[in-house]
């Protein structure tokens, strides 16, 4: 149960947001936790990384996709950030899965166990190792996979190539799916997107859609 004083806080939130946490990473050298609306909220200086279930490009995806009419028993996330994607599932969709939360800096991971709430954090398997590396030597299969894989605003190449693509396939289970998230809130990052998608994406999963989320796309398919 939150703490007296961290019910307080909550509560204040929604008049001005409030400083949790300021600090920096080798891999994100300037990230702050903020409580805004009763919601925690993690943002480098040019990216939101969570926002609870604020977090519009999953929660929007998710309700275009009626993903309450899936069977998510395992869920993975790379670029897990402070959890957005479980906290969705299960606050909104009442899903009851189980977790796999994949986050290159074991700096972030630390702040997503100390400020997941309780219900989730016995849900989540938490793994500080390269996104692509996790995906190369999956041994697991499962039904969503969601990337989320931001260096502040930018996807890093190595999951922009089709290399990475192609690995996500041995990791997913029948008819499971993958939400690829990409920034779409200027002309420029917008032309990136749809270029990628068509090029790259739909060449190795022809059957992808593009779902707008309001300032970002989902690049998805059904697998």
């Amino acid at each position: 149960m939150p703490s007296f004083s961290f019910r307080c806080q909550k509560l204040l939130s929604y008049l001005t947001e409030l400083t949790l946490y300021e600090g920096g990473t080798e891999t994100n050298p300037d990230i702050e936790v903020l409580l805004s609306s009763g919601r925690l909220k993690l943002n480098t200086p040019r990216a939101t990384y969570s926002h609870e279930d604020k977090y519009y490009c999953y929660l929007n995806a998710f309700n275009k996709l009626g993903i309450q009419e899936y069977n998510l028993n395992k869920v993975l996330i790379l670029g897990y950030g402070l959890g957005s994607v479980p906290v969705i599932l299960e606050r909104v969709f009442e899903k009851d899965a189980r977790y796999t939360a994949v986050e290159l800096d074991p700096d972030i991971l630390a702040l997503a166990q100390q400020y997941e709430p309780k219900e989730i954090l016995g849900k989540v398997d938490y793994y500080a190792v390269d996104a692509f590396d996790y995906v190369q030597y999956c041994n697991e299969q499962y039904d969503l996979i969601a990337v989320d894989l931001f260096l502040d605003n930018v996807i890093p190449d190595r999951f922009r190539s089709e290399d990475f693509l192609e690995e996500l396939k041995s990791c997913v289970a029948k008819d499971g799916l993958i939400l690829f998230n990409w920034l779409s809130y200027t002309e420029g990052l917008r032309q990136e997107t749809e270029k990628y998608f068509a090029s790259t994406f739909k060449a190795v999963y022809p059957d992808a859609r593009m779902i707008e989320t309001g300032g970002n796309r989902m690049l998805c398919v059904r697998v």
